[in-house]
């Protein structure tokens, strides 16, 4: 059995399914790249901070602070 040629209708369908996917799929990758953009954007701004001098002074109160919190819920309620 032969197969059948696709009308002009089903043609005029598929490529209107396919402009429409093609179009979701260019809207997705933007979004994408915007994503990482801003990823790459705040993962630059969290070393930064990492890196700042107030970061580097506090970094022992932090500590003191999660051992004060650690000894805290540690303890047995009474």
């Amino acid at each position: 059995m032969k197969p059948r040629d696709p009308s002009v209708e089903e043609m005029a369908l598929l490529a209107e399914r396919l402009d429409a996917l093609e179009a979701a799929l260019c809207a997705q990758s933007d979004t994408a790249s915007h994503r990482e953009k801003e990823l790459r954007r705040l993962r630059a701004e969290l070393r930064d901070i990492q890196n700042s001098l107030s970061w580097t002074v506090t970094a022992p109160l932090r500590r003191l602070a999660k051992l004060g919190r650690n000894i805290l819920r540690a303890r047995p309620d009474t």
